[in-house]
């Protein structure tokens, strides 16, 4: 089970990049949590990293975009 902590989650700069970027979108940070089945971004696995900032960066220029 991922309770274990049997991987490598992000780090302190990884974590600090995910906040950074979800800032203007709260609500997503709560659907990355509920995907990802973490309580914290901090328990991120590494290995979603990535795919994750791609995500969120995708989601808030598409928010950007229909706002003009």
């Amino acid at each position: 089970s991922v309770a274990d902590k049997s991987y490598e989650t992000v780090t302190k700069e990884q974590l600090d990049e995910l906040e950074y970027e979800l800032q203007d979108v709260p609500d997503f940070a709560e659907e990355v949590l509920k995907v990802l089945q973490i309580q914290n971004l901090a328990d991120m696995p590494k290995n979603r990293y990535s795919a994750a900032i791609r995500k969120i960066r995708e989601i808030k220029q598409l928010r950007q975009s229909v706002k003009k």
